[in-house]
């Protein structure tokens, strides 16, 4: 119950504040028992961000700047995944480096910076799409081709 209690408090103090970073770094700490209904509610809250953000690409997406951007954020996230994953097996290190989050938080973000810099959704949008279009490829790949885990019944 306690944890419940922490994480609509996490949520209600984020929302009232803006600080979604603080959401983001509770996750980190809080584990719920059962987080199906929270699993609803970011797919919901994703679902919503993006409509919102489409809202704001009226006057257009920046597209070549988007799409340079998401490439970088994908090589950025790889790079450090690799480095900090030094002395794992080359499975994990290759898993963790291309995982992706969904794009909420980087969504929410462009939402908050529109207001101070016009034109910020315009080149985040198309970086989000480019991330998540980069993540699936790789992954597939990965699966296809990639270094697999043995079987639990396989010796090692």
């Amino acid at each position: 119950m306690l944890s419940y209690l922490a994480a609509v408090t996490a949520v209600v103090s984020a929302a009232w504040t803006s600080l979604m970073l603080g959401v983001a770094t509770a996750g980190l700490y809080l584990r719920l028992p059962d987080s199906r209904w929270l699993s609803r509610a970011v797919t919901a809250a994703f679902a919503l961000s993006a409509f919102l953000m489409g809202l704001l690409l009226v006057g257009g997406a920046n597209l070549m700047t988007g799409v340079l951007l998401g490439l970088a954020a994908f090589a950025a996230q790889m790079l450090a995944a690799l480095v900090l994953t030094h002395g794992l097996p080359v499975t994990d290190r290759i898993h963790l480096g291309l995982a992706q989050q969904n794009g909420i938080t980087a969504i929410i973000l462009a939402l908050a910076f529109e207001r101070d810099f016009p034109g910020f959704v315009a080149v985040v949008a198309p970086a989000i799409l480019t991330v998540n279009l980069v993540y699936v490829l790789a992954n597939r790949l990965s699966d296809t081709w990639g270094p697999r885990r043995p079987l639990p019944s396989e010796p090692r």
